[in-house]
């Protein structure tokens, strides 16, 4: 008697355990299915396009601030602006790596998507929403959209947005720095009263 309790009360503790971890399993794999079919995969490509436009302008102010205070010899802007666009492409192909490496598909998917679906909606109607998009359970969806996407974007700025420009600010200083010293053979030497020299 006391062996066939034993074995129950292990099965009940193991089956209260293993049961969570089905649950959670089925839906993952419903949320997955729906964000697939939703095109969200594409939204996050055009985010990485966003954000790193948004990097592009910043390099952009900083070289350009940079150069207003060391002119360059009109004779020598070509090989100068040669230079920077070979610093500017540098830096975008950084920053896009560093990007996708921070803050990849899967990773958005798992740990901010996933939860805030599992949150607002049940495994049940996730598959609702996969079968019947225009059915009630659907319409659910379309009315909690905008605040899906809000939270998702605060989750997104609050694990990301502190690496992410700290990164950025630190490897826009390297290369303005580095433009800036490829730079200086093609800026006009300096007199000792700091007037530019006549040019030879």
């Amino acid at each position: 008697m006391n062996n066939i309790f034993r074995a129950t009360t292990v099965f009940l503790l193991l089956f209260t355990f293993v049961l969570p971890v089905q649950a959670a399993s089925e839906g993952e794999a419903a949320v997955h299915e729906l964000i697939t079919l939703s095109g969200a995969k594409k939204q996050y490509t055009q985010m990485l396009a966003v954000m790193t436009r948004s990097m592009q302008v910043g390099f952009n102010k900083g070289l350009m601030k940079a150069l207003q205070q060391k002119p360059i010899a009109q004779d020598k802007r070509k090989k100068a602006s040669d230079i920077l666009q070979r610093h500017f492409k540098d830096f975008i192909k950084k920053y896009e790596t560093y990007l996708k490496k921070t803050m990849t598909w899967e990773a958005l998917v798992k740990d901010v998507y996933t939860p805030l679906y599992l949150k607002h909606f049940t495994v049940e109607e996730i598959k609702h929403i996969i079968a019947f998009y225009k059915s009630p359970t659907g319409k659910k969806f379309s009315q909690k959209s905008p605040q899906l996407i809000q939270e998702a974007s605060q989750r997104v700025s609050s694990k990301y947005s502190k690496k992410l420009n700290d990164y950025a600010i630190k490897l826009s200083k390297k290369k303005i720095d580095q433009a800036m010293k490829d730079l200086k053979p093609l800026q006009p030497k300096q007199t000792k009263k700091g007037n530019p020299a006549a040019a030879k």
